[in-house]
């Protein structure tokens, strides 16, 4: 399975999560200024957005994304309904 995330910026690694109903998009407004003072990790596993991996489970899809991307001191924020 493939996860589809987006990468912005340098710096400690901001991860950033999405809910049903939510995707990457929801993040837009505040890739720009987020990514000047991070390295911004944005995932989705929607499958509207070329993941390959359905999401029964948003642990098992975040531990995926920590562990693709070698993260070992992350910061996250999350959006859901």
């Amino acid at each position: 399975m493939r996860l589809y995330r987006e990468e912005y910026g340098e710096g400690h690694p901001l991860l950033l999560l999405t809910g049903l109903g939510y995707a990457i998009w929801s993040w837009q407004r505040q890739l720009p200024a987020w990514s000047q003072s991070f390295r911004v990790i944005a995932s989705s596993s929607s499958p509207r957005k070329a993941s390959t991996a359905p999401s029964p489970s948003c642990s098992r899809d975040l531990t995926r994304v920590i562990e693709n991307v070698r993260l070992v001191t992350i910061r996250t924020k999350g959006v859901d309904q």
